[in-house]
């Protein structure tokens, strides 16, 4: 589930309650109750076991449930920087540096919910240069990467990708310097993708194949590995002709695998109406041809008015979309409005309007066509089991 456009929102408070477990956060004692929780991320793996996420300012609380989200228990809490990932079947990684003048990372993995906690090789960091680690895994857990970046928006530069084989526990240099600076996912062990975002998002036509001997002086936006992160080249994607004409912002998110069928999620600035459209690229090879499929569009996204569009793959057959319309407040944050819920039974299939949901949700998640989680601004976290028709708090 990524968000597309984000902005500020609130609604309603959380009923759930946070019980700690083996480890304390901040002040609190073992097995002591706090206010409601406030889930900032949930990644659910069935009806009843899942990660959630909380911020406390300079520290993020990794949590796990096994009863659908009522009870949560902390599993780690790490700096607010650290990279994290999190998995199905009960596998989470975050990774720690050190500074100094032989500055080196370590990854710390958990295969069991985060009762036990086990840490990696250490990964020598450039000298003075890094000040980004993202972690990246395929489908199955046993093979993920890392990279490390550096530099700002129009001069950021990945200047190493590690790489494991066996779930975190040794990892490998895999390359030095490459084109791209954010990784979007891997199929498998040696197929994976990157985005390059120099100059802040992508500009659709460097998208666009090219057509002559100028046009491929454009930075590409995608980058494809076939040996496992050693090597990248650049991949054009199909554009439709009115936003290349202007060069119109693209977003790309992360991946999202079935096999040999995927998914990234896009977003782009037209200079027709309606002027932001948002759709989905798809492949069913593994990644060698991608097709654009606009799913939808609004006339403006700027302004009092705004919209907040995230994606739910699910499953081939089983995609789901919510649009939140949100306006601006005096003096304070933008304000969630409505959320509009959508689904689809696969990419060329239409789209049919499930209904409005009982608050503005800024995230859902479902773990099969009908049981699903949506989760406010605010954290509270819903709940449905007819398909996204009735929601119940958690």
């Amino acid at each position: 589930m990524t968000t597309l456009v984000y902005v500020c929102a609130m609604s309603v408070l959380s009923a759930g309650r946070l019980w700690l477990g083996s480890q304390t956060m901040g002040t609190l004692s073992l097995e002591e109750k706090t206010p409601p929780v406030h889930l900032s991320m949930i990644q659910m793996a069935n009806s009843r076991t899942g990660w959630g996420e909380i911020d406390t300012g300079s520290h993020t609380g990794i949590l796990s449930t096994n009863d659908g989200g009522v009870r949560w228990k902390v599993a780690v809490r790490v700096p607010s920087y650290s990279p994290i990932e999190l998995g199905n079947s009960g596998a989470a990684w975050y990774a720690t540096e050190t500074s100094g003048r032989t500055p080196y990372a370590r990854v710390h993995f958990t295969k069991d919910w985060g009762r036990h906690w086990s840490v990696s090789n250490p990964l020598r960091l450039p000298s003075g240069r890094s000040d980004r680690l993202q972690l990246s895994f395929a489908a199955g857990r046993k093979h993920g990467w890392m990279t490390v970046s550096a530099g700002g928006m129009n001069s950021a530069q990945t200047l190493q990708v590690w790489n494991t084989n066996d779930g975190g526990a040794k990892w490998n240099l895999r390359s030095n310097e490459n084109p791209s600076d954010f990784l979007l996912g891997f199929q498998n062990s040696l197929a994976g993708w990157a985005e390059c975002s120099h100059a802040g998002s992508p500009v659709a036509a460097a998208l666009a194949p090219p057509k002559s001997s100028q046009s491929t002086s454009l930075q590409p936006a995608l980058y494809r590995t076939v040996d496992g992160g050693r090597t990248w080249q650049p991949q054009y994607l199909p554009v439709p002709a009115n936003l290349v004409a202007h060069a119109g912002l693209a977003s790309l998110t992360n991946m999202t695998w079935f096999g040999r069928t995927g998914f990234m999620e896009c977003s782009f600035a037209s200079d027709r109406l309606p002027y932001e459209k948002w759709g989905l690229y798809s492949t069913t090879d593994g990644g060698v041809h991608w097709s654009l499929h606009i799913v939808n569009g609004v006339s403006n996204n700027y302004g009092d008015h705004m919209h907040d569009v995230t994606f739910d793959i699910a499953g081939p057959k089983d995609l789901w979309e919510t649009i939140t319309q949100v306006s601006a407040t005096l003096n304070g944050p933008y304000r969630s409005n409505y959320t509009m819920l959508y689904h689809s039974e696969g990419i060329n299939q239409p789209w049919k309007e499930v209904g409005k949901t009982p608050v503005p949700l800024s995230d859902v998640q479902f773990v099969s066509p009908r049981m699903g989680f949506g989760l406010t601004s605010t954290g509270a976290l819903y709940r449905t089991t007819d398909g996204g028709r009735i929601w119940r708090l958690t």
